[in-house]
């Protein structure tokens, strides 16, 4: 199960690996038990000259991980692009309590333009990638089934 963002020459795919604490028990507000763990990998194309996470040159993926979203931010998530996909909202703008992760979309004349943002640290400085692209309606369809999935297989706990 994941979720692709592309454009030209550059690809996102988000999957959730996991709860970050599988064995966390109950805290008093209970984030540490719904806290989600998931794989990031960027690739990007040898012909645009872009890079990648590492800052290495093409055709490479990258992968980083890290706990981004509460369960109920998924599920939120999943909610607010089906507003969207029913015409009760124009846009979305996601605001997770882990500022290391947005993802815009809205609806223009049929598609999605979609901007997806995720900022992830090395061991000298932040470092943040983005992808943008237009999504058409079957597209983003395929992305609320995917996110029903991933709330289904990691739902809220505690």
């Amino acid at each position: 199960m994941s979720i692709v963002f592309t454009e030209p020459g550059k690809r996102l795919e988000m999957d959730i690996i996991g709860y970050e604490f599988p064995d966390a028990g109950g805290d008093e507000e209970g984030f540490d038990p719904n806290w989600l763990l998931f794989r990031f990998a960027y690739t990007v194309n040898e012909s645009t000259g872009l890079t990648g996470l590492t800052g290495r040159e093409g055709g490479q993926t990258e992968v980083y991980e890290d706990a981004s979203m509460l369960t109920w931010e998924l599920k939120a998530l999943y909610g607010n692009i089906t507003e969207l996909l029913d015409g009760k909202r124009a846009a979305l703008k996601t605001d997770f309590m882990e500022p290391y992760l947005s993802i815009e979309i809205e609806e223009d004349a049929g598609l999605y333009p979609a901007r997806i943002r995720f900022v992830y640290d090395t061991e000298k400085e932040w470092k943040e990638l983005s992808v943008c692209g237009k999504m058409t309606r079957q597209e983003l369809e395929g992305m609320t089934d995917e996110l029903e999935k991933m709330y289904e297989r990691f739902p809220q706990r505690g």
